[in-house]
């Protein structure tokens, strides 16, 4: 995981945006065991949701699976994160328009955007 985590360091810049996302999911406190969350390097989600922060504009803000991870990865960090709740929320109509999820999946985004502070 430590091997892992490095190159994605050394490859922020490159990355896309569902990747950011996908890190900060899988690194998430609730995704990882304790000996695991060990091998995640100091400061790793931070630089992440910074590179999510400067080039998260784009197609995943209507794909609502990747909605739920990042909402599910800041809830897991206990971070709010003003600038990209801004980015999700202001595409969530049209990808809620643009979808056929589930309920499930519908429930869980509002389970998750009801915990957001007001």
């Amino acid at each position: 995981l430590q091997a892992l985590l490095a190159a994605a360091q050394r490859q922020l810049e490159r990355l896309p945006a569902e990747d950011y996302i996908a890190l900060l999911y899988e690194t998430s406190d609730a995704q990882l065991s304790p000996a695991l969350r060990a091998c995640v390097p100091e400061g790793f989600p931070e630089e992440v949701l910074h590179a999510l922060r400067e080039r998260g504009y784009g197609a995943w803000r209507l794909e609502l699976e990747a909605v739920r991870h990042l909402l599910e990865a800041l809830r897991a960090m206990r971070v709010e994160d003003e600038a990209l709740l801004e980015l999700v929320l202001d595409r969530l109509p049209a990808a809620l328009r643009s979808s056929d999820c589930s309920l499930e999946l519908l429930v869980r985004l509002l389970e998750l955007l009801s915990d957001l502070p007001p």
